[in-house]
């Protein structure tokens, strides 16, 4: 049994084939990233799953903004690179577990909160806790429970 000779094909018949196959990648893709878009996704990496459970049901921050239509990847905007180094440690199990807490810079929060708007909800008799600069994360946490809060 002889190869195929692919100089016979007529070339409308490879056009034909590999539009196909275009079709079927970007399809492909498609349904990938939809699927990476759901933050149950994300519990394929079991060390993913109490990030997840403290989005979908707590009484957590996390569990707040998803209340508030805000998904995972509004924050944790990934990257194909970063994806691609999560998925290798993840296969050769070199990953953090527990995983570290990462610390969004004030820049980030404000993308979506307005400064003056908290510091007018939180003007409280015995003070501001948003009066002074400092990081958003100092005091509030996601996936995690917040520290109590006392004014200085």
């Amino acid at each position: 049994m002889g190869h195929m000779n692919w100089r016979k094909v007529p070339r409308k018949q490879i056009y034909m084939l590999l539009g196909v196959l275009v079709i079927f990648a970007g399809i492909a893709g498609s349904a990938a990233v939809h699927a990476t878009n759901d933050p149950a996704f994300c519990t394929v990496c079991h060390t993913m799953q109490p990030m997840y459970d403290s989005y979908h049901n707590s009484t957590l921050l996390a569990h707040r903004h998803k209340d508030a239509d805000v998904t995972c990847h509004d924050c944790h905007e990934p990257s194909l690179q970063a994806q691609m180094k999560e998925g290798l440690e993840y296969l050769t199990g070199t990953y953090e577990d527990p995983m570290a807490t990462r610390r969004f810079p004030k820049a980030m929060c404000l993308k979506c909160h307005d400064m003056e708007t908290v510091k007018a909800r939180t003007n409280y008799k015995e003070g501001n806790p948003h009066a002074a600069e400092q990081e958003c994360y100092q005091c509030h946490k996601m996936h995690e429970p917040e520290p109590p809060y006392r004014l200085k």
